[in-house]
C-alpha cells in the first residue's frame, strides 16, 4: 500500500531540535514568492467569450459554440439546429448541458477542449496551453457545443392543493428551497446535498444525494415527472418511474437533457437537529448503528487523524415546535479568505515540514471547519447544538458569489465520492484508521501530521432502480466522501500528504 503514495518522499518527520523550530523568513518569502508566481500563471488563462469555468476557477472549457437557453423549447430549438449543422459539415457533435460556474472537480462538463492549473507534466511540456488539442483529429472533427442553464431558474407553476411545484432545471436548490417556503410548502427532509449552490438538473443527472437511511435521500425521490429534449432536439415529458426517467436520473446527461423537474413537496413542517460535537472515534461504528435506530437522517463529519467525529441528526417535526434558529450560510470576510488560501498555501509548499509554524493557522481550520462545525446558529448567532428550525433552513448551506473561493482565497476543494454498503462500514473504517496510523502517522513517529482542511463524511441512503445509478443493485448504501482544500497559488505542489487521500480512494475502489 505504501508505494501507491510514495509517502516517504512527501513527508519527512517534523524535526523537534529548537534550532530548527526557529522559523527562516528567507524560507517564508521563497514559499509566497513561489506561490505568487505559479499562482499568476494559473490565473493568467483570460476567459474568452467561447469559455466557461468550474466554481473554483480550476477548470475552464472552451467549446466551439456556447448558448444560454431560457426554456426548453429554446433548448430543444438550438440542439435540433447544432444537430443539422454537424450533419451538413459532416461532423460528429458533442453537446453537454450544464452552468457557467459548475461545481465539479472532473472535467466532464467539457464537450470539447479544457484547460486545468494541475496540467500533468512532462519534459517537453511543462505547461500545456488550453489550445492544445483543437487541433486534433478528433477535435476537428466535432462540434463541441456547451449549453449554459443559467437563465433556466424560474418556478414554471404552483399546485397548491397536490403540494407540487414545477421548476426550470437551472434553478439553485438555495432558491427552490426559498420558492418553496413562499408557497407555504415544506421540501422533504434528506433529499438535497447539504451545499445549495447547486442546479437542480445537476443533482438529478449525477445522482447526488441528502442523507437518509432506506427513506429519502435523493433528488429523485421528490420528482414527479421529467421534461426533457433528446439528442435530436424533440421535446418529451416522463413520469419519474418510467424507462425514460430511470435513464435521466442519475444519468449524467447520456440520454437526453433535463429542462423541467415537477417536485413532490408537502405541507409546511419544522426539523429538529441533535448534535454530538466532537466525539472519541473509537466505537464509531457502534455509535453510527445508534443513530440509525434514532432516526434515519444522519450525517456525519469525520476526522480520523483528529481521532474526532461530529454527527447531526435531523428528523422532521411538527410546525408547533418552536423554531430556535437555522442553517447557517459558508461566508467568510475578504480578508479571512485570502489569509486562509495563503496560510495553506504556505503549509502546502513546506513539504519537508522545515517550517512548524506555517502549520498553526491550518490546524486551527481543519478543526474549525471539519468537527468545529455545526449544522445551525441559533437566532442570536450561537451554535445550535439542538433544537429545530424550519424545514427549508435546514437542509442547504449557501454563499452565492460569496464563496471562499470567490473571496480571494484561491482554494479548492478535492471532493472523492463511493458508496459501499452499510455491512462493509467496519471494515472500511478499520481500513482507513490503519492506514492513517501506518502512513500519515509513520506507526506513531510522525503524530503532528495532519490532513488538510475538510472532512470524512458519512451520508446514508437507499438502493436505486436507476440504470446508471452509483446505488443501483445495492441494499443500504453509505455514502463516504472524502473533501479536502488544496490551494491554488502554486498549483504545481501538491496537496500535503494527499499521497494518504489516494491510498485510501484506491483502497476502497478495489474493496
Amino acid at each position: 500500500m505504501r508505494c501507491l503514495g510514495q509517502g516517504d518522499s512527501v513527508g519527512l518527520r517534523l524535526r523537534r531540535h529548537q534550532q530548527q523550530q526557529m522559523v527562516s523568513g528567507l524560507q517564508l518569502t521563497c514559499v509566497i514568492l513561489s506561490s505568487v508566481y505559479f499562482g499568476f500563471l494559473a490565473q493568467s488563462t483570460s476567459v474568452q467569450a467561447d469559455s466557461y469555468s468550474a466554481a473554483f476557477k480550476d477548470i475552464s472549457c472552451y467549446s466551439d459554440v456556447v448558448l444560454q437557453p431560457s426554456s426548453t423549447a429554446d433548448v430543444a430549438a438550438f440542439v435540433s439546429k447544432q444537430v443539422k449543422a454537424a450533419a451538413a459539415d459532416q461532423k460528429g457533435l458533442k453537446v453537454r448541458a450544464t452552468h457557467s460556474a459548475f461545481h465539479s472537480s472532473a472535467s466532464f462538463p467539457c464537450p470539447g477542449p479544457k484547460f486545468s492549473v494541475f496540467p500533468p507534466i512532462t519534459k517537453n511540456t511543462p505547461w500545456p496551453s488550453p489550445d492544445a488539442d483543437k487541433g486534433s483529429p478528433a477535435a476537428t472533427n466535432t462540434t463541441s457545443v456547451s449549453l449554459l442553464l443559467d437563465n433556466m431558474s424560474r418556478v414554471l407553476s404552483v399546485d397548491h392543493a397536490k403540494y407540487q411545484m414545477r421548476v426550470q432545471a437551472g434553478m439553485l436548490l438555495s432558491s427552490m428551497l426559498k420558492e418553496a417556503s413562499s408557497a407555504n410548502m415544506s421540501v422533504p427532509l434528506g433529499c438535497l446535498p447539504s451545499f445549495g449552490d447547486l442546479t437542480l438538473g445537476g443533482v438529478l443527472a449525477t445522482g447526488a444525494h441528502g442523507t437518509g437511511y432506506n427513506t429519502t435521500s435523493t433528488l429523485g425521490d421528490i420528482v414527479a415527472e421529467i421534461t426533457w429534449v433528446d439528442g435530436g432536439g424533440a421535446e418529451h415529458v416522463s413520469p419519474r418511474n418510467s424507462t425514460a426517467g430511470q435513464a435521466l436520473v442519475a444519468g449524467l446527461g447520456v440520454a437526453g437533457i433535463v429542462t423541467e423537474l415537477l417536485l413532490q413537496l408537502q405541507p409546511q413542517s419544522h426539523t429538529q437537529v441533535d448534535t454530538r460535537y466532537k466525539v472519541w472515534d473509537g466505537n464509531l461504528l457502534a455509535d453510527v448503528k445508534q443513530m440509525l435506530k434514532e432516526t434515519p437522517h444522519v450525517l456525519i463529519v469525520w476526522r480520523p487523524d483528529l481521532r474526532q467525529y461530529t454527527s447531526h441528526m435531523t428528523k422532521q417535526v411538527d410546525v408547533s415546535v418552536p423554531k430556535l434558529g437555522g442553517i447557517l450560510d459558508l461566508l467568510l470576510p475578504r480578508i479571512a479568505a485570502e489569509a486562509l488560501g495563503w496560510s495553506l498555501a504556505a503549509w502546502q509548499a513546506d513539504r519537508d515540514d522545515k517550517l512548524p509554524l506555517t502549520a498553526v493557522p491550518i490546524l486551527a481550520a481543519v478543526h474549525e471547519i471539519s468537527v468545529g462545525h455545526v449544522l445551525a446558529n441559533l437566532y442570536n448567532g450561537q451554535k445550535m447544538f439542538a433544537g429545530a428550525g424550519d424545514t427549508n433552513d435546514m437542509q442547504v448551506a449557501s454563499c452565492g458569489n460569496k464563496c471562499l473561493w470567490d473571496m480571494g482565497a484561491n482554494i479548492a476543494m478535492d471532493d472523492v465520492h463511493l458508496s459501499i454498503e452499510l455491512n462493509g462500514l467496519g471494515d472500511w473504517i478499520q481500513d482507513v484508521q490503519q492506514v492513517i496510523s501506518a502512513d500519515l502517522w509513520d506507526n506513531g513517529r510522525k503524530r503532528h501530521r495532519f490532513l488538510s482542511p475538510g472532512y470524512f463524511w458519512f451520508r446514508f441512503g437507499h438502493g436505486s432502480g436507476d440504470f446508471l445509478s452509483h446505488t443501483s443493485g445495492m441494499k443500504s448504501p453509505v455514502h463516504v466522501q472524502l473533501s479536502f482544500m488544496k490551494a491554488l497559488h502554486n498549483p504545481l505542489v501538491p496537496s500535503k500528504y494527499g499521497w494518504v487521500l489516494d491510498i485510501l480512494e484506491q483502497l476502497t475502489l478495489c474493496k
